[in-house]
């Protein structure tokens, strides 16, 4: 009898134990349930997964394949960025015929994290996943990077990339203070309908400083260029392209 009751316990004790398991690993609709981490963002806290597998980003597109992580959707002009080509396979260009279409275009892919620069559209994509709004120009350029990397938990592959870019600033630091040498700069931008002058804050300004300490000039000469743009007359200029 004590040998049946013994059974029974032990029987009872390994279903009780299945039971637990498949609570931990399921969600009450039946699915898998994931674990979430509370991060701080520009808008407060906000709980993601802690292993997101469906992102979407509307600009911090390098920042994900860098780590390699590849987003589902991500913005058409960083997907035509001639320095990305090779990484962007079947990622899908995000939807700007209008808002409602981008909105539609993101509920369909069923994401588990959005990524955002655009403030705007905070409240409306956080209807459709856990959204994280990072402010442009908040913070340094690598420290963004780390943080958008910890959404993901790349931290170590965020330092190991960072660690080969400096390397690579240094081998080719002399280079460009060979072309500059002690003057100041000018950075454009050129894009498919405009070209701007970078400010000495704009991050393609702050990269060219961690290669050489260059200013951004304040001469007062200036001459002007074929987009248009009047520049310092003395200073030679960098060009960057756009999507």
């Amino acid at each position: 009898m004590h040998i049946h009751i013994r059974k029974l316990l032990a029987i009872l004790a390994v279903f009780a134990m299945t039971l637990g398991f498949a609570a931990c690993s399921a969600s009450p609709d039946g699915g898998e349930s994931t674990k979430m981490k509370t991060v701080q963002t520009d808008k407060g806290e906000v709980e993601i997964p802690e292993h997101p597998t469906r992102i979407i980003s509307d600009y911090y597109l390098g920042e994900f394949l860098a780590v390699d992580v590849k987003p589902v959707i991500a913005s058409p002009y960083a997907l035509n960025n001639p320095y990305l080509k090779d990484y962007v396979e079947g990622i899908e260009p995000m939807n700007i015929t209008s808002s409602e279409s981008t909105l539609e275009q993101f509920a369909e892919a069923k994401p588990d994290l959005i990524v955002t620069i655009t403030e705007a559209d905070y409240e409306k994509y956080s209807k459709i996943a856990p959204t994280v709004y990072i402010q442009d120009g908040k913070r340094p350029d690598k420290e963004t990077f780390r943080y958008i990397a910890s959404l993901v938990g790349k931290e170590q592959a965020a330092d190991d990339y960072i660690a080969k870019f400096n390397d690579k600033i240094e081998s080719r630091k002399q280079e460009i203070q060979d072309i500059v040498g002690n003057q100041t700069v000018s950075i454009l931008e050129v894009w498919p309908r405009s070209t701007t002058r970078s400010s000495p804050a704009n991050r393609r300004s702050r990269t060219l400083s961690a290669i050489r300490r260059s200013r951004s000039s304040k001469s007062g000469r200036r001459r002007s260029t074929p987009w248009g743009l009047t520049l310092p007359e003395a200073d030679p200029f960098f060009m960057t392209c756009g999507g």
